[in-house]
């Protein structure tokens, strides 16, 4: 299995977003920067999922 790669790549985005939200309310960040965030993890799934089908595809 070569997809050992993505998965490491979304854990490390999960820990990262993680610590952002962590460290944003922490610090009482205003909630768009929340959103934000969440934005982000969103778009990056998306990509995720879609690399996914386009291996899948290409097999």
């Amino acid at each position: 299995m070569k997809h050992w790669r993505m998965w490491l790549a979304l854990a490390v985005v999960v820990i990262v977003i993680s610590a952002l939200v962590i460290w944003t309310q922490n610090h009482s960040a205003k909630p768009w920067i929340l959103i934000l965030v969440w934005a982000f993890v969103i778009i990056i799934l998306q990509l995720m999922f879609i690399y996914l089908i386009v291996v899948k595809n290409h097999k």
